[in-house]
């Protein structure tokens, strides 16, 4: 009888054991894939959704219109698009290449941006270049430099109240400089930036 009973017992749990896993449930299996398939397409027609909203940055710096852009590209729209990415990021270990792609669109932004600021200082730079050679042309001028040397005699103490201006810094970049210091060339990582703001609930 014991022999009977081991030979029964034997009989309903040996095949469970021997069970591939992954022929347990193929219909499961393949609604999974299904569903993932769809997510991860999903996910690629917002991501196209939301750079199709901003294409006109590129495009309009492609034709030489940089002042339009950076009307538009200021420092609140670069704040904006980054929480915005931010909250279309996904796992990179899941989902690798929508990664890739949407952290290659966040580069490109801040690519874009960082050109903005460097055609910004090449302007300010060029203004105070005239400036300068308009003040030396004086030299050549006789009439000129006794009106500059007048007017620059008179604003030696001008009357003048002087107002002091606190320093202030938003928190979101101050969060930024206490985890990952001052960004290379003045311009603060479009995700880092958007997962602070989302994390310090300002979007």
């Amino acid at each position: 009888m014991n022999i009977g009973r081991n030979h029964t017992t034997k009989s309903l749990v040996n095949p469970v054991k021997n069970i591939n896993k992954s022929n347990v449930n193929p219909v499961y299996d393949a609604q999974t894939s299904l569903n993932s398939c769809n997510d991860l397409l999903s996910m690629f027609n917002k991501l196209s959704r939301y750079i199709e909203s901003i294409k006109i940055l590129f495009y309009e710096y492609s034709l030489g219109n940089i002042s339009m852009v950076a009307n538009i590209l200021n420092l609140k729209t670069y704040e904006t698009i980054s929480i915005e990415l931010t909250k279309l990021s996904a796992s990179s270990i899941k989902y690798p290449k929508y990664e890739q792609l949407r952290q290659n669109y966040a580069y490109a932004i801040a690519g874009l941006y960082q050109s903005l600021l460097q055609n910004l200082r090449i302007n300010e730079l060029q203004n105070r270049l005239n400036s300068a050679l308009d003040k030396a042309s004086i030299l050549d001028n006789p009439e000129r430099l006794k009106e500059y040397i007048k007017s620059f005699k008179s604003a030696i103490f001008p009357d003048t109240s002087i107002t002091i201006i606190k320093a202030t810094i938003k928190p979101q970049y101050a969060e930024y400089i206490k985890l990952y210091g001052m960004p290379s060339g003045g311009v603060f990582d479009l995700n880092k930036l958007g997962e602070i703001m989302l994390r310090l609930g300002l979007s």
